[in-house]
C-alpha cells in the first residue's frame, strides 16, 4: 500500500512550477547564481569540480528543484523521467552525504522541500508509490534529519524559525516520526516562543530588515494554514501576532508591489503572501494592498507608525 503523507499547506506552492528547470535537472543540468553545471542525475555530491561558491552549493542541497520535478510529473501526467530524476537525486544525496554536513538552516529547508515534493508527486493520480526500499530509505533519511535538527537548532531568530517550522512540517505530514506528539508540541511551542521575541509589539521584526520580516511571516502564515487544515491548536495570541506582522508587510510594500532594501535585506514582492494573509484573516485591505486595488477594499488610512 502506497504512503500517503498527509497533505501539509505549502507557502510557496505556486514559486516552483517551472517546466524548464525540471526539463534540465532532469537532464542531469543545474544552474544556480548564474553557473550552469552538467553533473547527472546520480552526482558526486562532495565533488572537488564544484563551484568554490559556497553560496552554490547551499541553493543546490536544499532541493528546491524537486518540486519544479514534481510539478512537471503531475502535469505530464506521471511521465518517469521526473519522479526518477528526484528519486536518483535524493538517494544519491542520502549514500553520499553524511546528516550534519550542512549547517542547520540548511537541512530545514532540505526536509521542507523533501516532503512537499513527496505530496506532489503523491497527488499525481497515476503516481503508484516509490518501490518499498526507496520509501523506507528516504523515510529514514528524513526521520534522521529531522533528530539531528532537534538537537542542532539555531539559538534564536530566523533561522530558528525557519527550523522549527520545518520540524512542523516533517511531523505533520509523516506523524510515525512523533508518535507520542512530543516533538509536535515542541515546534508549536518554541515557534510561538520566537515568534513573541522577534515580532515587536508593534508588529516589525526586531531585525528591521523588510526581507527578513517576510521570510519569518512566511513561516508564521504557515503554521496558521497548516493548523486550520489539520486540526491543530496554537497558542493563544498567535494569530493576533502574526496578523499585527502582515499590517506592517503590507504598508512597507510600494505602489509597484516591491519591497525597499531596508537593513541587511533583499528586494522582491510578496504580494502572494499578503493576498494569502488577506483570505486567511478576512481581511480586504490586505487584499486591496496586494492586488494593486483590484479586489478588496483601500485600508482606512495610508499613514502607519511602527515605533
Amino acid at each position: 500500500m502506497m504512503l500517503q503523507p498527509a497533505p501539509v499547506y505549502n507557502m510557496r506552492e505556486s514559486d516552483y512550477r517551472d517546466m524548464a528547470v525540471a526539463d534540465s535537472v532532469a537532464d542531469g543540468v543545474f544552474v544556480h547564481i548564474g553557473t550552469k553545471l552538467y553533473l547527472g542525475v546520480s552526482p558526486d555530491w562532495n565533488s572537488p569540480e564544484l563551484p568554490d561558491d559556497e553560496e552554490w552549493r547551499i541553493e543546490w542541497s536544499k532541493f528546491y528543484y524537486g518540486l519544479d520535478l514534481a510539478h512537471a510529473y503531475g502535469v505530464s501526467g506521471g511521465c518517469g523521467r521526473y519522479v526518477d530524476a528526484w528519486v536518483e537525486l535524493v538517494s544519491s544525496w542520502i549514500d553520499q552525504v553524511p546528516v550534519g554536513t550542512d549547517s542547520s538552516d540548511v537541512v530545514g529547508r532540505r526536509i521542507q522541500n523533501w516532503v512537499y515534493a513527496w505530496i506532489r508527486f503523491a497527488q499525481c493520480p497515476v503516481f503508484v508509490g516509490f518501490d518499498p526500499q526507496t520509501e523506507c530509505k528516504i523515510l529514514s533519511s528524513l526521520e534522521e534529519q529531522i533528530q539531528w535538527l532537534v538537537a542542532n537548532l539555531t539559538r534564536e531568530r530566523n533561522h530558528r524559525t525557519l527550523e522549527l517550522y520545518a520540524l512542523l512540517i516533517g511531523v505533520l505530514a509523516f506523524p510515525r516520526f512523533d508518535r507520542n506528539g512530543a516533538l509536535l508540541r515542541f515546534a508549536t511551542s518554541e515557534l510561538n516562543r520566537n515568534l513573541r521575541k522577534d515580532i515587536l509589539d508593534d508588529g516589525v521584526h526586531r531585525e528591521r530588515s523588510t526581507h527578513y520580516h517576510m521570510i519569518a511571516l512566511r513561516s508564521f502564515l504557515g503554521t496558521i494554514e497548516n493548523a486550520k487544515c489539520l486540526g491543530l491548536t496554537l497558542p493563544e495570541g498567535f494569530v493576533d501576532r502574526v496578523e499585527s506582522a502582515v499590517k506592517f508587510a503590507v504598508h512597507v510594500h510600494r505602489p509597484d508591489g516591491e519591497i525597499p532594501m531596508l537593513s541587511d535585506s533583499d528586494g522582491g514582492s510578496f504580494t502572494a503572501m499578503l493576498e494569502h494573509a488577506g483570505r486567511c484573516f478576512g481581511r480586504k485591505d490586505f487584499l486591496w494592498i496586494a492586488s494593486a486595488g483590484k479586489e478588496g477594499r483601500p485600508p482606512l488610512t495610508s499613514h502607519a507608525s511602527f515605533p
